[in-house]
């Protein structure tokens, strides 16, 4: 008989009470994550190479017009459902706060980043294929976000965060594509 210890190392002990943390107070988590990934995921260097970038950019250039596509196709073919409540608010009010400007823009990135890419889906790849662990990360990832219209942008997002993650090497990339990509979802809330 197999006996799998789930919370075997120190790191998906440390994982474990990130997760749990962001859910009861997010912003004590962005602590607690800053510190895990400076403090105790040290064994990768980061690093800039011009190669690294250029093919960072590229990868952007397609996935752009993909998301686009996705989102158009999805709000055609699923009219009836609304946008999440938070995107609601901020189409009716035309007016967003600075705090929330910083969760949307920063604090959600980050710890969404760390909590499926960096731990989850690392911890999940040691059991399973990456196919499979990327699967669960992205229904898990579009699940969270408590919405059917953006389940399909989220799921495709949530693949392609993968893929650069799995790419790089690096929770700095995924970070940055995910940093971006709600910028524009930002910009688009409030000029559309």
């Amino acid at each position: 008989m197999l006996k799998i210890n789930l919370l075997s190392t120190e790191k998906e002990k440390i994982g474990l009470i990130l997760i749990v943390s962001y859910f009861i107070i997010p912003e004590i988590s962005l602590l607690l994550i800053v510190l895990y990934f400076f403090v105790l995921n040290q064994e990768k260097k980061i690093y800039y190479l011009k190669e690294k970038i250029k093919d960072f950019v590229s990868i952007l250039l397609f996935f752009i017009p993909v998301i686009y596509i996705i989102s158009l196709t999805t709000k055609a073919l699923l009219p009836d459902y609304q946008e999440q409540r938070i995107v609601n608010e901020i189409k009716q009010s035309g007016v967003i706060s600075m705090r929330l400007i910083t969760s949307i823009l920063i604090t959600a990135p980050i710890i969404e980043e760390i909590i499926f890419r960096s731990i989850l889906y690392r911890y999940l790849k040691k059991y399973t294929t990456m196919l499979c662990s990327s699967i669960i990360v992205a229904v898990s990832f579009s699940i969270i976000h408590q919405n059917i219209l953006a389940s399909t942008v989220l799921f495709t997002l949530s693949i392609f965060l993968t893929i650069v993650y799995e790419k790089f090497g690096n929770i700095l990339f995924p970070i940055a594509v995910h940093i971006l990509f709600n910028s524009i979802m930002l910009i688009l809330m409030l000029y559309n």
